[in-house]
């Protein structure tokens, strides 16, 4: 049986991030970033989701993917959420300085 997503209400995660406070949210994003990045199957398209979730896409005729696309728009709709309650331009994340979303979690493989 394969799991089903759970429809995301925008003003529901809205207050969740309001009652987490900034720095836990920022924190949070970071590893969202790399969730995105992941589930997506890495690489330049990974890199896409991550930075720019707001207007982020799968093309259907896209390589196999890890996750399906569903689940791809929704932590990316979710991303984008963090990165608005911080005052980031949704479509284009900035890298902390000196800090990726990628140094925050290496397997050997970046």
């Amino acid at each position: 049986m394969a799991n089903e997503l759970i429809p995301i209400d925008d003003d529901q995660v809205r207050d969740c991030l309001k009652r987490k406070g900034k720095r836990n949210v920022r924190r949070e994003m970071r590893q969202l970033q790399l969730t995105a990045y992941v589930m997506v199957g890495g690489g330049m398209l990974g890199a896409s989701a991550a930075r720019q979730p707001k207007d982020f896409y799968v093309d259907a005729r896209c390589a196999k993917r890890p996750y399906g696309i569903k689940a791809i728009k929704q932590v990316t709709r979710v991303l984008a959420l963090h990165a608005e309650f911080l005052g980031l331009d949704p479509n284009s994340i900035p890298d902390e300085p000196g800090k990726s979303f990628m140094d925050h979690h290496n397997c050997g493989v970046f």
